[in-house]
């Protein structure tokens, strides 16, 4: 009975894993592991992704590099398509899904995009890589490869 209760446990916890989401939760930036190419990184940032229902209710706050504080809220549909801004400089967004380590965001503002970013999860579920390439509010350029770490508990 022992090995039975132990083996229906082992299964159930396994299937739970598997069905976890590789985005959810919440991710600080590594600013030691980050590059940047061109433009400056933010200070600090934070990125909080949940799932609600068939969408992910994303919220990213910090401080960018003059150190002034910023806001961006929006909701995208988990398998791709197109979200809704609620909150930040941005009109739209349209994300794709690639995998289920995998997605592509594009921002756009007055019809024209001004930021793709490449989210990708580490299968061990504790590190996102972002390629960014676009412009900031002030239109200048910037693009490189931000590292976020997954904090404890999330």
């Amino acid at each position: 009975m022992r090995r039975l209760l132990s083996a229906v446990a082992l299964f159930a916890m396994a299937g739970t894993l598997l069905a976890a989401d590789a985005f959810e939760g919440t991710w600080k930036l590594n600013s030691t592991k980050s590059k940047v190419t061109q433009g400056a990184a933010p200070k600090e940032e934070t990125i909080v992704i949940a799932r609600q229902g068939e969408d992910y209710l994303i919220k990213i706050t910090g401080t960018d590099p003059s150190g002034a504080p910023f806001s961006i809220r929006y909701s995208a549909p988990t398998n791709g398509g197109e979200g809704k801004i609620l909150e930040g400089p941005y009109d739209s967004i349209s994300t794709k899904r690639i995998d289920p380590y995998t997605r592509e965001n594009r921002y756009t503002k007055d019809g024209k995009e001004v930021r793709f970013s490449r989210g990708a999860a580490g299968k061990d579920g504790k590190s996102l890589m972002v390629t960014v390439k676009g412009t900031d509010a002030a239109g200048k350029p910037f693009a490189g490869t931000l590292a976020f770490d997954r904090q404890p508990g999330s």
